[in-house]
């Protein structure tokens, strides 16, 4: 259970930074991978709200596995 949390703290902080910071980074990343990673027009319509709670979320669950130890 701790290598999922480990894992998916980290890929959610990265995402969610790139939302918050790289947008464009992101949507070329999407492009370049020739998958939707993220829509140009849901996502960053509300890429800050979106970015902030990744961010949040990988960050509780980097915290959760490493300090809580539930």
């Amino acid at each position: 259970m701790d290598i999922i949390l480990v894992i998916t703290g980290p890929i959610a902080i990265l995402f969610g930074i790139l939302l918050l910071f790289f947008p464009k980074l992101l949507i070329k990343l999407s492009e370049y991978s020739n998958q939707v990673v993220t829509s140009k027009d849901d996502s960053m319509k509300n890429r800050y709200v979106i970015g902030g709670i990744l961010t949040v979320s990988g960050l509780f669950l980097l915290y959760q596995s490493f300090i809580i130890h539930v």
